[in-house]
């Protein structure tokens, strides 16, 4: 479920973001009138994407996205006057934040947005991937560290150690990171 918020000073323009994002069948949609009221929300509520667009009452909005793509791991949407868009583009885009320049064609707003998802989708299974190639970098430490042991306390050789390790995951039906993790934590290393 893709949640959306929404942070526009402008009432008018409040309606028109919604429209376009119903249109495009998104109703997880929340919105703020300032970046103040938008940080309380934020505090409570996790979103796909943060849609900012500026001037704010209380602040440009420039310096809030670059906060919020700092703070998480929401896509950043910062709706910019056109005669700005390049001078805040320069500064927002090392952060990952997204600019369109407003006003903007109805089709422009639905392929930032649809860039946007995509972009999040695809780092998210970037960071699963990292994530997972970390663990078993760790296991493998584990792994190797519990074959040492055997080898320095048990006599065994690296092919003996190996190949224990195996049957005991194997006999215990338990991982071999997890036989590791018991020899590691018996040997008192």
């Amino acid at each position: 479920m893709d949640k959306i918020l929404l942070v526009c000073s402008s009432d008018k323009g409040t309606k028109v973001y919604t429209e376009n994002l119903k249109s495009m069948g998104y109703v997880h949609i929340d919105t703020e009138g300032n970046s103040g009221s938008a940080r309380r929300r934020l505090i409570h509520e996790n979103y796909s994407i943060i849609i900012v667009d500026t001037p704010l009452k209380d602040e440009f909005g420039s310096d809030f996205a670059i906060k919020l793509s700092r703070s998480g791991s929401s896509g950043v949407i910062l709706v910019v006057k056109s005669e700005n868009a390049d001078l805040v583009s320069a500064k927002v885009e090392e952060y990952g934040i997204f600019v369109i320049p407003k006003p903007f064609t109805k089709s422009i707003f639905h392929q930032g947005v649809k860039f946007v998802f995509t972009s999040l989708r695809r780092f998210s299974a970037l960071k699963n991937e990292k994530n997972k190639l970390m663990q078993q970098v760790e296991d493998i430490k584990k792994i190797d560290r519990a074959k040492c042991l055997l080898i320095q306390y048990n006599n065994m050789t690296e092919e003996e150690a190996h190949k224990y390790l195996e049957k005991q995951a194997m006999d215990a039906r338990l991982t071999r990171r997890e036989v590791a993790d018991k020899i590691i934590n018996y040997l008192g290393v």
